[in-house]
């Protein structure tokens, strides 16, 4: 009986763990030069960036066991991406232009 149990236990944590990233990506997000850009740039830019630290922050969530300076490090690529995004749409807004929010 024990048997039936640990089997879609297993199951369960091998799911759990495959949408777990093992990695933080090194490559940060291309942002457009606001003064320069169009709306969909800037709204395709504002989508790979959410993705990218929503990646981060998935990968500091399931890795508990991270060193200090592991887990800093991704909070710095994630808020370092964040903040480029932000600069270059305020620029971007400046110039009169809006973009829709991704979801």
């Amino acid at each position: 009986m024990n048997k039936l149990i640990a089997i879609p236990a297993l199951l369960m944590t091998l799911h759990a763990n495959a949408e777990c990233p093992s990695f933080v990506p090194l490559e940060e997000p291309t942002i457009p030069d606001g003064t320069a850009a169009s709306m969909h740039e800037m709204y395709e830019a504002q989508v790979v960036v959410k993705n990218y630290v929503a990646t981060i922050e998935n990968y500091l969530a399931c890795n508990k066991n991270l060193q200090a300076i592991q887990h800093n490090r991704g909070a710095l690529l994630a808020q370092r991406a964040a903040a480029n995004y932000n600069a270059e749409l305020q620029v971007f807004r400046e110039q009169g232009n809006v973009v829709a929010t991704a979801n």
